[in-house]
């Protein structure tokens, strides 16, 4: 199994370090394989820069807890692209 500091991607400056360790966490939770892993990332990471949290709109969410929402949503989205080109 990879480590997370093993990814080809680099987002040092774009993106905090525990975002992207929570997106390898999320993924490998849901069930993706090590070779899904970038693409997951990449796809995920480019969500989490449009996101802006906001604690005034959060119903006492904190980030993390938001931030987790939408890697889970990106990754359910993805999964679900892929089965149906599948034809699962």
């Amino acid at each position: 199994m990879r480590s997370d500091a093993m990814f080809d991607n680099s987002y040092d400056g774009v993106l905090d370090d525990w975002k992207l360790k929570l997106i390898t966490r999320r993924a490998r939770r849901m069930g993706f394989r090590d070779f899904e892993l970038d693409d997951a990332q990449q796809q995920t990471v480019l969500a989490l820069l449009h996101f802006r949290f906001d604690p005034a709109r959060a119903n006492g969410a904190c980030e993390s807890t938001a931030v987790t929402a939408v890697i889970d949503r990106q990754q359910w989205e993805r999964e679900s692209r892929e089965n149906t080109h599948r034809g699962a």
